[in-house]
């Protein structure tokens, strides 16, 4: 793997792997303007905005290029994690009334999932949704009720009927997951080393394979993890963003930005192929990284 030189040293301390350089339109690569503060992510919709989640500020702010971002949700319930599921609804874990909700195309909120009943100090890590109308929910806590010997991690599926099922107790401390429309799989990050987790279901059953260690020797508290229409996949931590293919098998390269990233999602003002880093105190895009 080489070290690329040539990147934009105000975004990309460096690329590995020519491969990924060659896919990446670093002249094009920006930080949003602004001051923000704990950001948990970020992500662009389909109408032609990106949405930013400020815990710190306890606010979700709206962005459009050539701006600076603006007020969309304040106070926003301590927003520590967004996505939106494949029919284009949010899906946002609001920590300060430690619940996760949805928001629908007309503005209706309903709460999905109200964590304080599984367990003492419950966090979610992540949480994503599908077509269908579940709600994937990656936990942590000092117990976490029903999920065994292994409760202060855990991976929980929630029914659109609300019904609850945990799952994946292989899975030991999940950071962040990702669902597949296509390939009907979900994606976890978990452990210290990242460790790549592919879960589906069979005949009524949970398959659950190790795919990858993704970053060998860190330590990590925290990732963010998005999978690419194309199947690429993008797994953010304090180490940087690891770029994978063929699912998961094939390293394609390294971004090294000039903050530790934390979470990360496809799509953006250039299209498809844009990937939204939020990194420190601020929001990189990175265009043309993903196929269109």
């Amino acid at each position: 793997m080489n070290r690329s030189a040539g990147c934009n040293s105000a975004v990309i301390r460096s690329i590995v792997d020519s491969g990924l350089c060659q896919r990446l339109a670093t002249d094009r690569a920006y930080r949003i303007p602004g001051r923000h503060f704990h950001l948990f992510g970020a992500l662009w919709h389909p109408d032609g905005y990106l949405l930013i989640a400020d815990f710190g500020r306890d606010a979700l702010w709206f962005w459009q290029p050539g701006s600076f971002p603006k007020a969309f949700r304040r106070p926003a319930g301590g927003p520590a994690s967004l996505c939106l599921d494949p029919v284009g609804r949010l899906i946002i874990y609001e920590r300060h009334f430690n619940t996760v909700t949805r928001t629908d195309p007309d503005g209706a909120v309903v709460i999905l999932l109200e964590t304080e009943r599984l367990g003492n100090n419950v966090e979610v890590t992540a949480a994503v949704g599908d077509r269908a109308g579940n709600l994937y929910v990656a936990l942590q806590s000092e117990t976490v009720a029903g999920f065994g010997s292994k409760g202060k991690h855990a991976l929980l599926r929630v029914g659109p009927d609300r019904s609850e099922e945990p799952f994946g107790h292989e899975i030991d401390g999940p950071l962040a997951v990702a669902w597949s429309e296509q390939q009907q799989v979900l994606w976890v990050v978990a452990g210290p080393e990242g460790q790549l987790w592919r879960v589906a279901q069979r005949d009524g059953q949970w398959q659950v394979e190790c795919v990858t260690t993704v970053w060998q020797g860190e330590q990590l508290e925290y990732a963010g993890l998005a999978v690419h229409a194309d199947g690429t996949m993008a797994v953010a931590s304090k180490a940087g963003v690891v770029l994978l293919a063929d699912g998961g098998r094939e390293r394609l390269g390294e971004l090294e930005l000039v903050e530790p990233a934390a979470a990360c999602s496809w799509g953006g003002p250039h299209g498809p192929g844009d990937l939204i880093v939020t990194a420190g105190c601020s929001v990189y895009i990175l265009p043309g990284i993903g196929q269109a």
